[in-house]
This record gives C-alpha cells, sequence and structure tokens, in this order.
C-alpha cells in the first residue's frame, strides 16, 4: 500500500506540471460540446428522442468523456521508455524485493480513472441547462466508476505492450486511436453503422464501455446495446457480456502488460 500510495502521487505531480496537455484535454470536448454539439442537438433533437429516448447533446456527453480513458494513459506512456531507463522507476524495480508491478500499473490507472470521472462530471454539468435525462442509482453510478476505471486499465495496458512491441509509439498514435474513436459510437449511435463496420464496433471494448455508460445513466434505448449484440439475449444478459467483455480484455492486458513491464527500459538502451 505505501508503494501503491508513492506511485500515486508520483503520477498526480507529473501529470498536474503538464499543464497545457491537462487544460487542452479538459477544455476540447466542452468546447466540442457547446457549438457542434449544441447545433447537432438543435438539428436532431426530436429524431434522437424519438429514436433512442433522448436528445443529442445528453447522449454526446457520455460518450466524450471516454477521449480521456484512451488519450491520458496513451499520450502519457509515450514517456514510460524514459521514466524506466532514467527515472525513479528504474531505482525501485532495481531495489524493491516487491511485486511492484502491479501497484505501478495500478496507481497510473486510477489516476487517469479520476481525471476522466472529472470529465464525466463536468460534460454532465454542463449539459444541465439544456436537458438532464440522466437517472441515478447507487448501482449505476457504481458500474459507470468501475467501467471508467477498466476502460483506462484497458488503454494503459494496451500503451505498455505497445512500448516493447514498436520501437517508437508516438507516430502510431494517431493510427491507434483512430479506429477506437471512429467505431466504439463516441460520437453516434452504432445501430446505423453497416453491417461491417458494426461487427468491428463490436469487437472494440469501447464500444460495450460506452454502451453499459449510457445503459446505467440514460436507459437501454440510448446504450445501443441492441445493436452491438445484433438483437440477441435480454438487456441484463447483454450488460452482464459486454461487461465480462471488457474486463476480460482488460485482464489479458494487464498480465501481459506486468510481465514487459521489467524490460521497457533494456528495450530503450538497447535500440
Amino acid at each position: 500500500m505505501p508503494l501503491l500510495y508513492a506511485f500515486i502521487k508520483r503520477r498526480f505531480r507529473v501529470v498536474l506540471t503538464q499543464k497545457s496537455f491537462f487544460i487542452f484535454q479538459l477544455a476540447q470536448p466542452l468546447i466540442w460540446l457547446l457549438t457542434y454539439g449544441l447545433s447537432i442537438n438543435n438539428a436532431l433533437s426530436k429524431a434522437f428522442e424519438e429514436i433512442l429516448g433522448t436528445n443529442f447533446l445528453a447522449f454526446e456527453a457520455l460518450g466524450l468523456p471516454m477521449l480521456f480513458s484512451i488519450s491520458f494513459p496513451l499520450a502519457n506512456s509515450l514517456n514510460m521508455s524514459l521514466e524506466f531507463s532514467l527515472g525513479s522507476p528504474r531505482i525501485i524495480r532495481l531495489l524493491s524485493s516487491h511485486d511492484w508491478r502491479a501497484s505501478f500499473i495500478l496507481a497510473d490507472v486510477a489516476v487517469y480513472a479520476i481525471l476522466s470521472l472529472l470529465a464525466l462530471f463536468e460534460l454532465l454539468v454542463i449539459s444541465f441547462p439544456f436537458g438532464f435525462p440522466y437517472s441515478f442509482s447507487l448501482i449505476g453510478v457504481l458500474s459507470v466508476v468501475l467501467v471508467i476505471f477498466l476502460s483506462v486499465l484497458f488503454t494503459y495496458s494496451l500503451a505498455i505492450v505497445l512500448s516493447k512491441v514498436l520501437l517508437s509509439v508516438s507516430s502510431y498514435v494517431s493510427l491507434l486511436l483512430l479506429p477506437f474513436f471512429l467505431f466504439s459510437g463516441i460520437y453516434y449511435p452504432v445501430m446505423y453503422l453497416p453491417r461491417l463496420e458494426l461487427l468491428i464496433s463490436a469487437v472494440i471494448p469501447y464500444s460495450h464501455a460506452i454502451a453499459i455508460i449510457r445503459y446505467f445513466l440514460l436507459g437501454y434505448k440510448a446504450s445501443q446495446l441492441g445493436a452491438i449484440w445484433s438483437g440477441l439475449f435480454n438487456p441484463i444478459t447483454q450488460i452482464a457480456l459486454s461487461l465480462t467483455y471488457l474486463i476480460l480484455f482488460s485482464f489479458i492486458l494487464l498480465v501481459l502488460a506486468s510481465r514487459l513491464l521489467d524490460k521497457l527500459g533494456t528495450w530503450e538502451v538497447l535500440f
């Protein structure tokens, strides 16, 4: 626990020193929501309410925080090799007799999950004057927190794996983010995608994460779970399957990342 706490404090300090990046990441979805989001909401609000039971702005506000779950961990992972070659994690790795890997990963995931949840809260507050169709329950709130945590864990673990597999992740970041953004349903209902693209969307874990969040805060119609699972199973089974799918992918990548974590510094030095 002391090691986990130390890693959390360390990551918060690092993130808060990146003021321009931090402000940009917070301002980007806010600006988008108050410009493009409002204009589309005015144009499509009636259609959205008839088909999905909610307005476009509320639908969009629950998708945009997923940008944080993807962009924050991936962007900060670009310096990971340098950290492990020259930074304090190298010293801890060499001196600690404990399994520090889990503490390191979970600390960073906790910080990025908190930032993603803050973004979600920000967008919920901003969208309040334009209609607030959200419903809250203890199970729903806890489920949203869990899904955000799993999404960040998936992204962060994926970044570690990519840092080992690829010599330089930076040149591939935009390419890697593109399918996640396009097919996960952040910006639109996936039910209108062509069949092949809908299958791609159903494979991406973020589609399931966003669907679960929308299910608990907006309802089943807005969640798009029916489209993701092609109308198979009842809503409760779909939720259970989507959550299991997200947990499974996150766990697999966490195991891979933990095994590769020690080798990041060596990889950087060798090449």
